[in-house]
Formats: structure tokens, C-alpha cells, sequence
């Protein structure tokens, strides 16, 4: 009898594992989305030389990159980017959307600073996005001579 119950246990237990669906252990890795552009115009505000853009983590701590706009006005930030995020950018844009691995364009203007020009991934969003921005929010600063650096803070 104790071997017909130890035999019906194993029978049991051999059943319930065999049941039970092993767990997929899957990692959501990210991909690298890519923020170039040009800025034309760069003699009209020569004091910026670098662009900054800030991507916040799932905690909400935000990660600054920082690339030097070149000689010809050129620039280029890479990042790891996990789920789709509106990303802060400066000088001028304020934010544009991001989705992992995108490759987004930005054409910024010195000389007319309502001029920004998006194009690759998430284009036609980033238009919207931008245009809808500049529309409904005021532009309150204070313009202390031509080399402020607050003109450029608009969002």
C-alpha cells in the first residue's frame, strides 16, 4: 500500500510539472535612435555650439547628450531609446516625439527661430507636434541684447 501511494505522488506530481507552462524569460532590449540635423544661419547666435538632448529613463531621472554643432552646422546624437517619448531638445525645437530606432532630420534656422524643419522617421508627427506647440503656448521672455541665451529657452 505505501508503494501503491508513493507511486499515485510521483504519478501526481509528474502530471502537475508536466502541466504547468514554463515561463519565456524575455528582455525588451532598445535601439538606437539617431537626432541629426543642420543649423543654418549660426553667425546670428555664435555662442551656441553644442545641442542637448534629454531623455528620461522609467525612474524619471533624465540622461543629457550633448553633441558640438560643427563648423558647417552640422550635428548628431545617438541614444537608446525603449518605448515611444517625447524628448526635450535644445536650442529651439523644445521637444519632438522618438520612437526606438527612429532616425529624425531637424533643420533649424538662427536667423528665423519659428523655422524647423523635420524629416525621416516620425516626420510628419513631429510637424504636427512642433506647429501645435508653437500655436498654443505663449512666447514670454525678455530679450536682454542679441547674445541672450534665454531667447532660445522657449518651452
Amino acid at each position: 500500500m505505501k508503494y501503491f501511494s508513493s507511486l499515485i505522488l510521483l504519478f501526481v506530481t509528474l502530471v502537475t510539472i508536466s502541466s504547468c507552462k514554463q515561463s519565456e524569460v524575455t528582455e525588451k532590449s532598445s535601439a538606437k535612435t539617431i537626432v541629426s540635423g543642420k543649423i543654418i544661419n549660426r553667425d546670428v547666435y555664435p555662442e551656441y555650439m553644442t545641442v542637448t538632448v534629454n531623455v528620461q529613463d522609467f525612474r524619471g531621472a533624465d540622461i543629457i547628450y550633448v553633441d558640438s554643432i560643427k563648423a558647417d552646422g552640422t550635428f548628431r546624437v545617438e541614444f537608446d531609446l525603449f518605448i515611444i517619448q517625447d524628448i526635450a531638445f535644445h536650442p529651439i525645437v523644445g521637444s519632438f516625439l522618438a520612437r526606438p530606432g527612429d532616425s529624425i532630420y531637424i533643420d533649424i534656422d538662427f536667423e528665423n527661430i519659428g523655422y524647423v524643419d523635420f524629416s525621416g522617421d516620425f516626420a510628419k508627427a513631429n510637424q504636427d507636434y512642433h506647429k501645435y506647440v508653437n500655436s498654443n503656448y505663449a512666447l514670454d521672455y525678455y530679450i536682454r541684447g542679441r547674445n541672450t541665451v534665454d531667447a532660445f529657452y522657449l518651452f
